[in-house]
């Protein structure tokens, strides 16, 4: 155990460091330092105050909860936030989850902070989405290897040498620990992305694996919209709920008329651990027995250089399982692609995963393909 906070961690991972984030805003050895880091020179530090898991009503008779929310001290009612956080350590918050918190906070002169575990690790779909809607994204961890003084990491080990000499008390000890402790994750999140070849997926290790998978895919996609800008109204992510890390971009066509015909909904790629695919997400009642999509998936993918390899491990799926409306017949374990007889390294993973990726989007693009 490096810290008290692996101890702390089994429990709830996003609740800790929110309580922590309150009580570095409200110690006087930190306070100024991180709120500076959430908007410098707006916040005075002896008027503001946080308040932990703040729930609001909204007008449809729902509700909306915020992770940590900032108040002026004479704001007895807590009416009034000045600033609200929304704290994904684990995962970025789904398109949905940031847009209900916006129809809340509409017309609402509120300062919007996202905190993430790194800013390698937000999709290209978050990171657009919170730039146009006013988020600040603050990351836990420095950019992998770089630093730049603008995660909590860096600031807190910049307060720690600036303060330490002149305070030897528990809540420095506190501080102390949690520094060790966030320096335990980026130790850890920089030996994955550091690996020649992809990582093989531990369970014991599944959150740094999906920590890499959202690192890995960031990658992917940042090349992917640099050949093909049009690419870039259409993608959206989302995760896995299931035990082995998931990340999944998809397509959405929404009421394009080819589309509709064949019942095709989106068409999407994922790597599940290490399992790479190309999908569909289908109209069982339009689509039957998805025989004709699968057809066409194939009329696109056959042939092509970019999935020939030495040791071919990639797998056509024969049937639909016709329970499920999300159907993959296309896989490939990515520690399976070989040119030689080694490995594939990382870099070449990532090329291939580019042109495959590009190729089948862009064929699904054209719609004179379905005519």
């Amino acid at each position: 155990m490096d810290s008290i906070f692996d101890v702390l961690y089994a429990a709830d991972k996003e609740l800790v460091h929110s309580a922590m984030l309150k009580f570095l805003i409200e110690f006087e050895g930190t306070k100024k330092g991180v709120l500076d880091l959430l908007e410098p020179k707006t916040f005075h530090s002896e008027t503001v105050f946080p308040i932990l898991e703040k729930i609001y009503p909204t007008e449809n008779g729902n509700r909306v909860r915020f992770d940590l929310v900032l108040f002026n001290r004479r704001d007895n009612q807590l009416t009034n936030p000045l600033l609200v956080i929304e704290n994904k350590f684990k995962a970025t918050p789904t398109i949905t989850q940031l847009k209900s918190y916006d129809e809340f906070l509409k017309e609402k002169n509120i300062k919007k902070v996202l905190f993430v575990f790194s800013l390698e690790t937000v999709s290209y779909t978050h990171e657009k989405y919170c730039i146009q809607n006013g988020w600040a994204i603050i990351s836990y961890l420095p950019i992998s290897l770089v630093e730049n003084g603008c995660s909590v990491l860096e600031t807190l080990e910049r307060l720690n040498n600036r303060e330490n000499k002149e305070h030897n008390t528990k809540e420095w000890f506190l501080v102390n620990e949690y520094i060790t402790s966030l320096q335990g994750y980026r130790k850890k999140f920089n030996e994955y992305i550091i690996l020649p070849v992809f990582p093989k997926y531990q369970p014991e290790k599944r959150f740094f694996h999906f920590q890499f998978l959202l690192y890995f895919q960031r990658k992917i996609w940042s090349k992917i919209l640099g050949l093909n800008t049009n690419l870039e109204k259409f993608v959206d992510v989302g995760y896995g709920t299931n035990t082995v890390p998931s990340i999944h971009f998809w397509l959405p066509f929404n009421d394009i008329g080819v589309y509709q015909k064949l019942g095709v909904c989106a068409v999407y790629t994922a790597i599940d651990g290490s399992t790479f695919k190309l999908g569909v997400f289908y109209n069982k009642t339009v689509a039957g027995d998805c025989k004709y999509i699968v057809e066409k998936i194939k009329l696109c993918l056959d042939g092509q250089e970019i999935l020939k390899f030495k040791e071919k491990r990639i797998k056509w799926s024969k049937e639909n399982r016709r329970e499920n409306s999300v159907y993959a017949p296309f896989s490939c374990d990515l520690h399976n692609m070989k040119d030689s007889e080694n490995e594939i390294n990382l870099e070449e993973i990532e090329t291939k995963l580019v042109q495959i990726t590009k190729l089948y989007l862009e064929f699904w693009l054209n719609q004179d393909n379905f005519n």
